[in-house]
């Protein structure tokens, strides 16, 4: 325990250690076969309806590389009823962005943040748009393209463990809060490092770091004994810290900044568009409490165009406040600048 610890700057180690194993257990592929087959890569833009009256050509294997910069492609899944049925998930492993079609409906965006998208339990046709440009400019694990165009390296089903994804984030949000105390309390921006922890011995740091240091080490021990039945320490943890004075209090809303030209062309601005609303659309469907705000009414008219059928959901989620259309300016502009450019 803590207070019997003298190298409490070794916890955070066995911390970061321990997020990766909880990492580890949430997925596991399940075996089951699926065909894709592909229209023909093209720089001017087709939509679902028009990809649809396209000429297929059938992939045969993998790795496979496709098209140039800012070409896109569609792809056709064949996916087994199955798979559907039972609530898997669909990995698209291709260096490009793309976004999940179901019924004609943009489902979800596959991105460096977006690995796995769920299936949903009734489908008639899944298609995928896919851009040849790259995606997550600013993930630490952003794909850049292959010289020859977009590397794909396959599609693969995966089951989710429901208990092992909720403990695993509940963890991570209280490790961004220790790591966030230690370097606001020592003033140590580079004393922190997520695989070693930190190397100042813990003197001068705050009552609401200990607590959550504390608790995570607790965590910690009950785990290695005892699995996932450790996780009522965590929920314990959060209650104490809502009813404690020292913690912080803040109002956390979804957000995203799309660039419509920036490293690539409008039209692959607009696809970004449609991309991330989906996968906001989505993740408030899995999560009614979230927020959202979005700006850029170009953006808007963007979707509007390419995809009605999505549109008239984000209408309906702004009637219900879950959705917030902000910002008074067409396209976000760089306000640093003291001219009048």
């Amino acid at each position: 325990m803590l207070g019997k610890t003298h190298l409490q700057q070794l916890i955070p180690q066995r911390l970061t250690e321990l997020r990766k194993r909880l990492d580890q257990n949430i997925w596991t592929q399940v075996d089951m076969a699926i065909g894709v087959s592909m229209t023909a890569p093209r720089q001017d833009y087709l939509n679902y309806e028009e990809a649809r009256l396209q000429d297929l050509q059938k992939v045969k294997g993998y790795p496979f590389t496709w098209g140039r910069k800012w070409e896109q492609a569609w792809f056709r899944l064949e996916v087994p009823r199955e798979a559907m049925k039972e609530g898997l998930y669909i990995l698209w492993d291709d260096e490009g962005e793309a976004t999940l079609h179901v019924d004609g409906l943009p489902w979800y965006g596959f991105d460096s943040a977006h690995h796995r998208a769920p299936l949903p339990d009734r489908a008639r046709e899944i298609w995928i748009e896919s851009t040849c440009s790259r995606t997550g400019v600013w993930c630490n694990d952003g794909k850049s393209l292959s010289d020859e165009g977009s590397t794909h390296r396959g599609v693969t089903f995966w089951k989710r463990d429901e208990v092992a994804w909720q403990a695993y984030w509940d963890f991570c949000v209280l490790l961004d809060l220790l790591e966030f105390e230690y370097r606001r309390h020592l003033k140590a921006q580079d004393d922190w490092n997520r695989d070693s922890g930190f190397h100042q011995q813990i003197f001068q740091v705050s009552a609401l770091f200990r607590r959550v240091l504390r608790g995570l080490d607790a965590f910690a021990d009950r785990f290695d004994h005892d699995g996932y039945k450790a996780c009522p320490i965590l929920r314990k943890l959060y209650q104490e810290l809502r009813a404690s004075s020292d913690s912080l209090k803040g109002i956390l809303t979804g957000h995203a900044h799309i660039d419509l030209v920036w490293l690539w062309p409008e039209r692959i601005g607009e696809s970004k568009a449609v991309h991330t609303f989906s996968t906001a659309n989505r993740l408030m469907e899995a999560y009614p409490e979230l927020r959202f705000g979005y700006s850029q009414p170009a953006s808007y008219d963007a979707v509007a165009r390419r995809s009605p059928k999505l549109m008239k959901v984000v209408r309906e989620k702004i009637r219900k406040g879950q959705w917030e259309a902000t910002g008074g300016s067409d396209v976000e502009s760089d306000t640093q600048l003291p001219c009048g450019e």
